[in-house]
């Protein structure tokens, strides 16, 4: 899995272990889907935004599921991604001029295609 990843024109940082806060993202991997059964409702390797956070009964946090539904997401497996700022972070700045030109690319190609 990546270490960084966009979602809504922000950048996110995988993280390991530490407190999940409202506001960071995180992400399914296809096995914690099916062992959870709860693939109608979520996509593996999409990015969810945790909305609400209630720590007095451990990690207890609330994110959208792909209904636009409240799910709580406690006791289920997944990755933590922090918000990165990106300013004095060249590691994420790095990562989004890659993203930013593969997308250029792409379009670029898409052009060209039309144009003959």
């Amino acid at each position: 899995m990546n270490q960084f990843r966009e979602f809504d024109g922000e950048v996110y940082r995988k993280v390991d272990g530490g407190g999940i806060s409202e506001g960071d993202c995180i992400v399914y991997s296809y096995e914690n889907i099916a062992e959870r059964s709860i693939k109608h409702i979520l996509s593996p390797d999409t990015l969810y935004e945790v909305l609400d956070v209630d720590d007095r009964y451990g990690e207890y946090f609330i994110i959208q599921d792909n209904n636009g539904r409240d799910y709580n997401a406690v006791n289920d497996s997944f990755t933590i991604f922090k918000r990165v700022k990106l300013r004095g972070d060249p590691e994420a700045i790095a990562f989004l001029l890659d993203k930013r030109k593969a997308e250029v690319t792409k379009l670029e190609k898409m052009l060209a295609s039309l144009e003959r």
